[in-house]
This record gives structure tokens, sequence and C-alpha cells, in this order.
């Protein structure tokens, strides 16, 4: 069976009176892709999952990427989703500082950051790898980024020359 492509995309009216919010997209596939992207991140699964083929999902998911509407929608549902999170970017940082800094014996059931392991004894508390906390905590920051390096370099004409085997 061949594939439809996803129909064209409208944003419904609001009706004071509906559930359904201003953003949401008159056609239910196209409202599940970005309902799928939005919270993968992936087109081609989003595509697939949305539409339920698996046949040409790359292409078709690129079609539908590009459709007025779509990225518009995919940002308003990610933005939904971070209010609903409301877990902000710098208890993000202060979560990673806290794993960072802290003490293996300050591990325990009651630590809010802290996981929970099974050893030959039992349950044991650990906080979560302080190594990928402080990569993670690094990239968050911008210290990860490659440094600039300026090269600068002077050959006369007669040893480049010979550098690159013309005589």
């Amino acid at each position: 069976m061949d594939e439809p492509l996803l129909s064209s995309v409208g944003v419904a009216q609001h009706n004071p009176e509906s559930p359904i919010p201003m953003g949401m997209l008159k056609n239910p596939k196209d409202e599940a892709f970005c309902q799928h992207y939005a919270q993968y991140g992936n087109a081609s699964e989003a595509w697939r999952l949305a539409t339920g083929y698996t046949r040409d999902a790359d292409s078709r998911s690129h079609s539908l990427m590009v459709k007025t509407g779509i990225k518009e929608r995919i940002s308003e549902i990610r933005q939904e989703l971070a209010e609903e999170v409301a877990y902000t970017r710098q208890e993000a940082l202060k979560d990673l500082v806290s794993i960072i800094k802290a003490a293996p014996a300050e591990a325990s059931e009651d630590g809010a950051l802290c996981e929970m392991r099974m050893g030959k004894s039992g349950p044991y508390y650990t906080f979560p790898d302080k190594l990928k906390a402080l990569e993670r905590l690094a990239k968050m920051l911008g210290w990860d980024e490659p440094e600039k390096v300026a090269v600068e370099h002077s050959l006369n004409e007669g040893r480049l020359a010979v550098l690159m085997g013309v005589k």
C-alpha cells in the first residue's frame, strides 16, 4: 500500500467553549507528528509513530517538516512541555554542582539526587557519576567549546617550491 503524504497544515480556529488549544492542527496525523517530534526529536520516528508507515520515512518526514505551521506547532508543544516540567536551566546547573561537590557519605535514601543500587548485602545509595555530571556542566556552560587558534606561516617562494616538489 502506498503511503499518503500528510495533508496540508491548517490551524484550528479558537472557540472559547472548546477544550482544543488554539494552536492544535486540524489534521490529526499532522498534530500526532508534531506531538511525537516534540517528544522524541526525530522526524523519521515521529512520522512512523504518527502514520504507522515505515517506508520512505526520512523523505516524507522532511517534506512535512518544511510545511507551513509544523515547526511553529512543534515549538508551541515544546513550550507547553517546558512549562509543565517547570525545571529551569538554573536548577539543572545547581543540581549538577551538588552532585559534583557531594561527599559519598552524604548519599542516602532521602537524597533527591541519589540513585539506589543493589549490592550483595542489599540496596545502597550513591550519587550519579561525578565525571558525567562535570562533563554535562561544562557543556551547559560552554566550557567545552573548541579553542580558536590562529595559525600563521611564512615561507619564501623558493622553499615553498621545494616543499611542493616543483623545480
